[in-house]
C-alpha cells in the first residue's frame, strides 16, 4: 500500500496511476476526505442503526419533516381532454 499523508492506496501504484493521481489530484482528494469523512461516518453509523432497528422489527416510515406534504388536502386540476380519449400509439415497426 502506498500512503500519501491521509490517503492510503491499497492497489499497486504504477506509472499510469502517477499520471492520473498527480500531486494536485491527490491534494484535492485529501481535501475531500478531510472535509467529508465526519459526515460520511455519521451517515454510515445512522445506516447501521437503521438496519438494527429494522432487524428488531421497526418498520421504515416517512420522515417527520415531510408530514405537511402528506397531510394536506391537495387535488389535481383534472385530466386534459386529449388524455381522456387515448388511442394506441405504435411508435416503431412491428417485430416479426
Amino acid at each position: 500500500a502506498t500512503t500519501i499523508d491521509e490517503l492510503a492506496f491499497t492497489r499497486p501504484y504504477g506509472e499510469q496511476e502517477k499520471q492520473i493521481l498527480t500531486a494536485e489530484a491527490v491534494e484535492f482528494l485529501t481535501e475531500l476526505v478531510t472535509h467529508f469523512t465526519p459526515q460520511r461516518n455519521k451517515l454510515l453509523a445512522a445506516r447501521i442503526q437503521q438496519q438494527q432497528d429494522i432487524d428488531n422489527g421497526t418498520l421504515p416510515d416517512f420522515i417527520s419533516e415531510t408530514a405537511s406534504i402528506r397531510d394536506t388536502d391537495w387535488k389535481i386540476r383534472g385530466i386534459p381532454a386529449d388524455l381522456q380519449d387515448r388511442r394506441v400509439e405504435i411508435t416503431g415497426p412491428v417485430e416479426r
